[in-house]
Parts: C-alpha cells; structure tokens; sequence
C-alpha cells in the first residue's frame, strides 16, 4: 500500500524497504543539484501523507 502511494505521489525512482524495523526509501533521482534532488524527494514524500525525520547521503553515491 505505501508503495503505491509513494509511486503515485513521484517517487517511482525510490526503493521502500525496512531495516530493524525502521522505514526508508533508496533513492536514484537526477537533478540540477543535491539540494534540489533531496528537495524534491521529501515534496514527493509528503505528497504521498508521510514524513521525512531524516536524511541519510551514502559515501561514494553521488556523481556529477
């Protein structure tokens, strides 16, 4: 079900998994800047009714 809406509200370029019981969303998104790929990723989160309580950048996964 949350995957659905996280698709239908824009992130059909995330991946929704659970670790530990904690909820996340791999994200592969291109955009003019980081700021503007990890702001329009929470937009899209929020979009779909859920929030955002924190954001993670792995080393090594951003490219220019």
């Amino acid at each position: 079900e949350i995957t659905d809406e996280l698709f239908e509200a824009g992130c059909e370029d995330g991946t929704p998994g659970t670790c530990n019981g904690v909820f996340s969303i791999d994200f592969c998104r291109e955009a003019d800047s980081l700021e503007a790929a990890i702001n329009f990723a929470i937009k899209n989160v929020n979009a779909a009714g859920h929030d955002v309580a924190r954001i993670e950048i792995e080393a090594g996964t951003i490219s220019a």
